[in-house]
């Protein structure tokens, strides 16, 4: 392999390395925006967001509450504190009717909704799925262009022999080494 086509190689395998990680960086964002804003509270975080007036409706389904809240609440759902304008009360079933009530006078609208559809999670995997089988792709092609080219390694080795054998210049030497160390 002469130097042309190990540095047009090596600048393969680089934009091919940023293209991957730039790919897995969008995905990541992607998945954030997608995300639901609504944030894990317990039932007495629910209970303590109605007492201060912070509840605007309450969405009840079969999976659970989903609260939104007149301004943004500080919740502790254990994995972190959030900053936050809606809720989600996993687990809670139907509320008896003098709470629902209650909750009206206070001024919360309540509702009876289905339990919402996930948004676009399954977009997500796609995306992580497709930049997966890119990348065992291009490690099967390296595969591939090793078993027919030799690896980095043994190209290291031929050259070790050649510059002992004197075919190759010190400075020669230096450079190709540098380059399949790099490849390694």
């Amino acid at each position: 392999m002469d130097r042309e086509d190990e540095e047009k190689a090596e600048g393969l395998s680089l934009r091919f390395a940023l293209l991957l990680a730039l790919g897995l960086l969008a995905t990541v964002i992607a998945l954030n925006l997608l995300g639901s804003p609504e944030v894990p509270a317990s039932a007495e975080q629910f209970q303590r967001l109605r007492k201060e007036g912070a509840v605007a409706t309450v969405k009840i389904a079969p999976g659970g509450w989903h609260a939104e809240l007149k301004r943004p609440s500080r919740i502790d759902n254990g994995g972190g504190e959030f900053i936050t304008r809606q809720v989600v009360v996993a687990g809670q079933g139907e509320p008896d009717a003098a709470t629902m009530s209650e909750w009206r006078r206070a001024g919360v609208l309540v509702e009876h909704i289905e339990e919402p559809a996930p948004q676009a999670g399954w977009v997500g995997g796609i995306l992580v799925c497709g930049l997966l089988g890119l990348g065992l792709w291009h490690l099967w092609q390296q595969m591939q262009r090793h078993r027919r080219e030799g690896s980095p390694r043994q190209h290291l080795e031929t050259l070790e022999k050649e510059f002992k054998e004197g075919r190759v210049s010190k400075e020669d030497f230096d450079r190709r080494a540098e380059a399949l160390m790099a490849e390694m």
